[in-house]
């Protein structure tokens, strides 16, 4: 029987044939490999590597997706793209949620002194209220209302 030119296989037409192997793929395929108890199917690691190659396209680190490659086989999880989707690991660089309520506004600090003499906690997480005087009709405050200290 001869090949026909062009032909692909039914794997690679559902896009089920493993990506070319890189250095990158290899160690997340490798991650997962050490940390399981049992012997990986070639099904398994073919989806694997898969999902890896889509991973490091989107521009995820290589060591961040190989460790939670490695999270994976303890729960008998084998999808890893579901796997990165869910997960709750920061990236590096990646701020965690431990973020000051000024932070996440993307507010500087609070002086705790102005927002009616530092008596109104609003002041914390709202702009409007960072003035000096009664009830927000003051001045702004040049120690923390975002719009004076940016423009220092």
């Amino acid at each position: 029987m001869t090949e026909r030119v062009g032909a692909v296989g039914r794997e690679e037409r559902e896009g089920k044939a493993a990506p070319k192997e890189t250095p990158e793929i290899a160690a997340v395929a490798d991650a997962y490999r050490q940390a399981s108890q049992r012997p990986v199917t070639s099904k398994t690691v073919t989806g694997l590597k898969r999902d890896a190659a889509v991973l490091l396209a989107a521009g995820l680190p290589v060591e961040w997706i190989a460790a939670r490659a490695a999270e994976m086989p303890a729960r008998g999880w084998v999808n890893l793209q579901q796997h990165v989707e869910r997960s709750t690991e920061p990236l590096p660089g990646q701020r965690t949620g431990s973020q000051t309520p000024e932070e996440r506004r993307g507010l500087p600090p609070w002086c705790g002194q102005c927002g009616d003499f530092g008596l109104n906690q609003a002041a914390r997480v709202s702009s409007k209220w960072r003035t000096l005087g009664e009830s927000g009709s003051g001045e702004r405050c040049p120690r923390c209302h975002p719009d004076l200290v940016a423009a220092a």
